[in-house]
């Protein structure tokens, strides 16, 4: 680690550090240290390192850094990068800086009404044009939300279709399987007869009849399993 530091941070790169933050954080005021996984990988810096340099900016401990500690955080990871050595700790100023509670999040006022809905036009803090771009995003989003629920429509059109297939099918196969018994049960009764053969034609036939039997019950627990399968989809 050294104490000759350089913490100056250009234009160029605390622009670049700005946009990884937006890219991160997902637009929210911090990022989290999970949220950083494809930072790190990218770093190709030891967990030893990446971590090091975290709790280097993460001073409040919160698990979470803004985006001013953000910038000072890809400062000092690509000053490693670069094969130079990690700072033994912060400057006065940016530690104290660091410490203040966050400025309040410039987020557009959004007023509580029932069921979550966004009332746009309470929000003084937005020009026109930046009302209509949001306008814009909510009405793009409510035609997603209509080709989403027009699929699920479709689906559940499909399971339905798919279930009276099975429903009608599990009715044929549990009369033709009533129709097997009762030939096999007569079978049975004929061979077992005084005076019947054991063997012969009697015997094949029964072996073709319970052969059918295992194959209807095997064809119709599979129908019902590829139903099972459609549903699970929902």
């Amino acid at each position: 680690m050294s104490q000759d530091f350089d913490w100056y941070i250009s234009p160029a790169d605390r622009f670049a550090a700005e946009t990884q933050f937006a890219k991160y954080s997902g637009d929210e005021d911090e990022v989290a240290l999970n949220q950083l996984e494809p930072l790190f990988q990218l770093s190709r810096l030891s967990v030893e390192e990446f971590s090091q340099i975290w709790q280097l900016i993460d001073i409040r401990m919160a698990q979470k850094i803004n985006k001013e500690q953000f910038v000072y955080f890809a400062h000092v990871l690509n000053t490693r990068r670069k094969g130079k050595p990690l700072p033994i700790g912060i400057p006065l100023d940016m530690k104290e800086a660091f410490l203040k509670e966050p400025k309040e999040s410039s987020r557009p006022y959004v007023r509580n009404t029932t069921d979550n809905i966004r009332d746009l036009g309470v929000n003084r803090n937005k020009s026109a044009k930046e009302l209509e771009e949001e306008l814009e995003q909510v009405e793009a989003d409510i035609r997603s939300a209509r080709g989403e629920s027009s699929l699920a429509a479709e689906r559940l059109e499909e399971l339905k279709q798919a279930k009276d297939e099975s429903v009608h099918l599990a009715d044929y196969k549990r009369r033709q399987l009533a129709g097997l018994r009762e030939e096999v049960s007569q079978l049975r009764s004929s061979l077992q007869a005084p005076g019947s053969a054991s063997s012969g034609g009697g015997g094949q036939r029964m072996e073709e009849l319970l052969s059918k039997l295992a194959a209807e019950k095997q064809l119709l627990e599979n129908r019902r399993a590829e139903v099972q399968r459609s549903l699970n989809t929902l």
